[in-house]
């Protein structure tokens, strides 16, 4: 069977080729194991694709871009009618009921086991069950051209993996949920982490820098001692997401030794009051001890912040530059809230007293080009232009530290 995956662009930002989508790099590693003839066509980077005729069109599809795979979904369909069109990723799995009548077949969650179900002909709303991780292929790096994305560290290009999928934690505003909100967090064994990374070396040998891209790394200390004992022999560099509360000397201590020089914390707020609003399960100490661990370990700290949380007021703005200021890190990225399809935030608005939510979905992007932001929403503590005059003047006030792109 022939297969076309379709990654949709990211217009509105200054650069929506920083990385590949492993997603569809997945499910096409599992269709090519199954001798189907997959193309993966990523239209990010204003790359044009000449799509050719297929049994079936997968898209991946987030929620500004959205309006943009219904275009492209008319247009491949008025050419090949008799093809089947079929939607995964965070937008649909957040909206599988609202979403269903516009294709053919809609995945939620996961769609390495699903896709299997769509080649055998099931249509409608699919809920794709996990496959056990660790007998998922490596992506499928060859289907798309890795030197053609720009993400970069420290001058030089990166490259991306996982070695985990899932995160146990619920936050109010976060919709990397979405797609795993059926299963638990699951670990790849640091062996086949290892093997792949050899992979990748020998396949890529100019690219020196990996990036673990993990919602979560550091899910425990044994977790990270297991890692490290398999990632300390490949002298590599690597950067990773991790949690305040779950970070502490030891941690730091591991990471290093593994060959981590980076890693990146969901601040969000220096107001525990609104921390407790977002459900974090972190306090302001935690953040104080963790950027402190990381910074004596020689880690380099990233920093992400979220203006406009319901119950954001100057003051909390206050609180989160002086906690800044104070702990310095590296660099900072400064997000106005997004209540995504798929949170708390969306679906229960009047229980954080929002008054006002856009429903335009193009505009539901974090950040736009030149530093920007789009405002899409109002509540009991600020209204979205109060929000954005919030924002803006967080960016002054911690110009000093350096802003991520």
């Amino acid at each position: 069977m022939k297969i076309v995956l379709i990654q949709p662009p990211q217009k509105k930002i200054d650069d929506d080729r920083l990385e590949y989508p492993l997603g569809l790099m997945y499910l096409s590693s599992i269709l090519k194991q199954d001798k189907h003839e997959v193309s993966i066509l990523d239209f990010s980077g204003g790359f044009y694709h000449i799509i050719p005729q297929a049994d079936i069109y997968g898209f991946s599809t987030f929620t500004p871009a959205y309006s943009w795979c219904l275009q492209k979904r008319d247009e491949i369909s008025n050419k090949y009618p008799k093809s089947k069109f079929v939607a995964g990723g965070p937008h649909v799995s957040a909206l599988p009921d609202e979403c269903s009548t516009d294709w053919d077949a809609v995945v939620v969650g996961e769609g390495e086991n699903a896709i299997n179900n769509i080649i055998n002909g099931q249509c409608g709303v699919i809920y794709g069950t996990p496959m056990a991780i660790d007998s998922i292929p490596f992506p499928d790096y060859k289907g798309v051209d890795i030197y053609s994305y720009t993400r970069i560290f420290r001058g030089s290009a990166i490259i991306s993996l996982l070695s985990s999928r899932g995160c146990p934690y619920n936050c109010a505003f976060c919709n990397s949920i979405v797609v795993g909100a059926r299963c638990k967090p699951r670990f790849r064994s640091p062996e086949l982490v290892k093997d792949e990374i050899i992979y990748l070396r020998e396949n890529y040998p100019d690219i020196l820098s990996y990036r673990i891209v993990d919602d979560l790394f550091t899910f425990s200390e044994q977790r990270v001692e297991d890692m490290a004992k398999i990632l300390h022999p490949l002298n590599i560099q690597y950067r990773c997401n991790s949690r305040v509360n779950l970070f502490n000397d030891n941690v730091a201590k591991l990471l290093v030794d593994s060959g981590c020089v980076f890693v990146s914390f969901g601040v969000e707020s220096g107001s525990d009051e609104i921390l407790k609003k977002m459900n974090k399960k972190q306090t302001t100490d935690d953040i104080e001890n963790a950027i402190r661990s990381a910074k004596n370990a020689g880690i380099g700290v990233r920093c992400y912040l979220i203006v406009g949380f319901p119950g954001e007021t100057w003051d909390t703005v206050e609180r989160t530059i002086s906690l800044m200021l104070e702990t310095k890190p590296d660099d900072i990225l400064i997000f106005a809230v997004i209540p995504f399809p798929g949170t708390p935030l969306y679906h229960f608005p009047q229980k954080f007293g929002i008054t006002w939510l856009s429903n335009d979905f193009d505009d539901y992007l974090q950040i736009t080009s030149n530093k920007g932001s789009n405002y899409l929403l109002s509540h009991y503590s600020a209204t979205a232009q109060e929000i954005k005059k919030m924002r803006e003047y967080m960016i002054e006030r911690l110009a000093s530290i350096t802003w991520v792109t």
